[in-house]
Parts: structure tokens; sequence; C-alpha cells
């Protein structure tokens, strides 16, 4: 069960909670950067174990891409250090309705200072920002502190009718706590 992929959807971007971050931090773009894609790679491969971003893949990936948007791209710093990442990504350049959050990831030095919190939220008001009334994210099951700062701002399981995925949300909720 642990290859399976949850979905949560956050059925529209009204009411969002004001971005706060902890001190010491700022949120930056990748607009604000000369070379981004070193930055989303440093933020990436140090928050994800077994996760090998390339230069390569980023650009066959999103950096390629039409709908690509480097003011979607954020992370949360620490002085010259990314601490966190989260993007704003659109599945189809014509999409209109439906905003995707996208890899967020914090490094073990930093966790517990709430940047995922805040980089979602900040995805999710760029989101609203572009026009966009829903946002969705793919997750795994084991990923619980995770799944619990989706929940609690506003993401609702969306297992679909795949049985693996239904299960999957069944042991999440009871392991949250959560029915």
């Amino acid at each position: 069960m642990s290859d399976v992929q949850i979905t949560m959807v956050r059925p529209d971007l009204d009411d969002l909670p004001a971005v706060c971050i902890a001190p010491g931090y700022e949120v930056k773009t990748a607009a604000d950067f000369d070379d981004p894609v070193a930055v989303w790679i440093e933020a990436i491969n140090n928050s994800f174990e077994n996760t090998t971003w390339t230069r390569e893949w980023v650009s066959e990936q999103f950096t390629g891409k039409e709908q690509y948007d480097p003011e979607g791209v954020f992370f949360a710093m620490y002085g010259d250090t990314p601490a966190s990442t989260a993007f704003a990504w659109i599945d189809e350049p014509s999409e209109q309705v439906m905003g995707r959050v996208h890899y967020v990831g914090t490094v073990a030095a930093h966790r517990k200072q709430g940047l995922a919190r805040v980089l979602v939220l900040t995805v999710l008001h760029h989101l609203r920002g572009k026009g966009l009334v829903r946002a969705m994210l793919e997750t795994q099951p084991y990923r619980l502190p995770a799944i619990s700062v989706y929940l609690n701002l506003g993401f609702e399981p969306a297992p679909g009718d795949a049985l693996e995925q239904q299960e999957a949300w069944k042991q999440v909720m009871e392991q949250l706590g959560r029915r």
C-alpha cells in the first residue's frame, strides 16, 4: 500500500487564512533567483529521501511546459538556504477550475516550523489569484503529519472509486483518529 497515491481536494478557495511565517524565514518564488532550478533541486532533494531531481527531469516535467509559472514556485528560505518548497501547478494549460498543490517538502532540519502550512497556503492564494476555484493534491498514506496539515487547511479525502485508495483513506483516518 506504500506505493498508492491518495488524493485530496479543497472544494473551494474561499476564506483562506492569512499567511504568517516563523521568524527567520521568508517566502520567495522561483522568479527571485538567478538559477531557480538549482534552488528547487536543492529543496526537493533535501526534503525527500530517495529523490534525485536533475535539471533535465525538472525541464521535462515542469519548466519546459507551457503552464510553468516561476511566480507559482515557492520556497521558505532560511537565509540563503531553501528550507521548504511547494508549487502551484495546472495539469492542462487551458484549465480554469482546478489547480494542484504539488511537491510540498521541508528539509528535516526545518520541520516543525509550520513551513509546509505556510507554503500550501501561499500556493492556494496564488491559485485563487489566477482565477481557479478549487485545488487538489496527491500524497502517500504514510505522510500522516502532512495529511493532518492538509486536512486542517480544508482539504478533504477524495478516494474516488478505486478500492485501494478507499482502503488507504480508511487506514489514514483511523491512524489520525478521525472518521
